[in-house]
């Protein structure tokens, strides 16, 4: 019995170390293996030269095995001159040694740190022949590369690169040379706010990877305008978007239900709905269409927002067309006081350029075009008995007491720079009179600097009753021009909540507006 023992022991001995003299050669012939695998799947598959700082493989359970890699770089196109279009900290590996020997070949699960994807200009890419897919190609089932970064360098010199950073990123395969499906967690540094989104990626490029599609909808919350100098309101975003890393259609809509200017500060609400074409190689947003409702007025607009060549931040040109707005929701939005001073219609088109700086949005804004307001009528009671008044007169009834809340029109060129509206003219009409001015109104401070002239339908006699009426017969030729029955050289000073109204005189008269006839 002893003896059987020694001889089981010996035999038990030998075989634990026969075992594990079997496991450590096939570590030694598989970790070679995996290696020249690994590296063999990322050179062919974005077609880039690999550098490893570190990998080490560990068994599992059963067959599976885990691969631990650190400072991995791949080279596009194998060059070292520019940066690497994938670059990360660390990567784990989970999957079967049977994959590693036949197919299909599974990798469960990829797990990404630290991971940062350049994706190189169109110009430093050398022109390659298309390679020939693998025959048995590599699954990965799911890729996690939270804290991932995406920058896309630009094409054209002197710009600044497009910098996305993910704080999450799940991608989960659909199956062999098809798109993964992707989810992902971003934060947007101007305006701030968090963006979700979800669809479609790949299948990866790897001749050229801008051309990579891309797919699916967003989510943006909680977006703060604030960080524009100018302008202020919580803006929220949903959409779609469709095409390639270099070229994304998007459309959507954005709602700021506290939308404000920082030099009125009073919020209303804005809502846009878009089609845009992003130029991913450069960030330029070029939009399509936009139609956006401020308040109770619509309005809709084209146009782009674009960077220049050595120059932070980017500009904004619109063209904008406004058929029928509510003249309270500008008013409201411009001006400080809660009570708009005019109310009424407005026909508007206009070009907007908001140039880059770190300066109020007021200060920088820059606006042409022409705008016509009807049925306008004045808030103030003192402003609409002057408007009233100057209605009388003109239509020879100065005691007329139904000429009451009589509406005005409105209509001219404009311009804006530096903080200022120049006028170039603007036309005022009411039954019986036309005002023609030229002039300027600063934003800011509100005040009024116009010169121009008063055109009446009755004679001056006419605009007063009783004795004066006769008294002022003989002056009737005098102050009639070119057929208009009164014409008086005017200017307006002071400002929009007190404007004064007096006769041009010397040199302002001779610089003050002509007769006009009334339409």
């Amino acid at each position: 019995m002893k003896k059987l023992a020694i001889a089981l022991a010996l035999i038990l001995i030998s075989g634990l170390g026969l075992f594990f003299y079997l496991k450590n050669r096939a570590k030694k012939d598989w970790e070679p293996l995996a290696r020249q695998r690994l590296i063999a799947y990322l050179e062919e598959r974005f077609d880039s030269k690999v550098e490893i700082g570190e990998l080490d493989f560990r068994h599992l359970e059963g067959t599976r095995i885990e691969a631990i890699g650190k400072n991995f770089k791949l080279h596009f196109e194998r060059r070292t001159d520019i940066a690497p279009i994938i670059a990360f900290d660390q990567i784990t590996i989970e999957s079967d040694i049977a994959t590693l020997y036949n197919g299909p070949r599974i990798v469960n699960r990829v797990v990404l740190k630290g991971l940062k994807l350049t994706i190189p200009p169109r110009d430093e890419r050398p022109k390659t022949q298309a390679s020939t897919p693998s025959l048995n190609p590599v699954i990965i089932q799911t890729i996690v590369a939270d804290g991932a970064t995406l920058q896309i360098l630009p094409s054209k010199a002197g710009k600044e690169p497009l910098d996305f950073a993910l704080t999450k990123l799940t991608l989960k395969s659909n199956g062999s040379g098809q798109a993964y499906s992707y989810e992902t967690t971003l934060t947007i540094p101007k305006p701030p706010g968090l963006v979700t989104a979800k669809g479609q990626f790949g299948p990866w490029n790897g001749k050229d990877p801008r051309q990579t599609k891309l797919d699916g909808t967003y989510n943006y919350v909680d977006a703060d305008l604030g960080v524009f100098k100018g302008i202020a309101g919580t803006m929220a975003s949903t959409g779609s978007f469709r095409g390639a890393l270099e070229t994304i259609d998007a459309e959507g809509e954005c709602r700021v239900p506290n939308f404000r200017l920082s030099m009125a500060g009073n919020a209303v609400p804005l809502n846009v709905k878009y089609k845009a074409l992003v130029d991913g190689a450069d960030g330029d947003t070029y939009l399509k269409q936009v139609e956006a409702r401020l308040g109770n007025t619509s309005f809709t607009a084209k146009g782009e927002v674009v960077g220049l060549k050595g120059q932070p931040g980017r500009a904004i040109n619109l063209n904008v067309v406004m058929p029928k707005g509510d003249l309270r929701d500008i008013l409201r939005l411009t001006v400080k006081s809660t009570k708009p001073f005019l109310e009424g219609s407005v026909n508007l088109k206009s070009s907007i350029e908001i140039p880059r700086g770190n300066v109020d949005v007021v200060d920088k804004l820059k606006l042409k075009g022409r705008f016509e307001i009807r049925e306008a009528n004045f808030t103030s009671d003192a402003i609409q008995d002057k408007i009233d008044g100057l209605a009388k007169r003109g239509s020879g009834r100065p005691k007329d007491q139904k000429m009451d809340n009589v509406p005005a029109t409105f209509n001219g060129q404009f311009r804006m720079a530096d903080g200022k509206l120049d006028f170039e003219p603007v036309v005022f009409v009411v039954p019986g009179a036309l005002v023609d001015l030229t002039g300027s109104y600063v934003v800011d401070a509100g005040t009024l600097d116009f010169l121009g002239s008063l055109n009446l339908d009755s004679k001056v006699s006419n605009t007063f009753t009783g004795w004066k009426r006769w008294a002022l017969k003989p002056f009737n030729p005098i102050f009639s021009k070119n057929d208009v029955g009164t014409y008086l050289p005017i200017k307006i000073t002071g400002d929009k909540d007190n404007p004064q109204f007096g006769l041009a005189r010397g040199t302002d008269s001779t610089s003050a507006g002509r007769a006009r006839r009334l339409p």
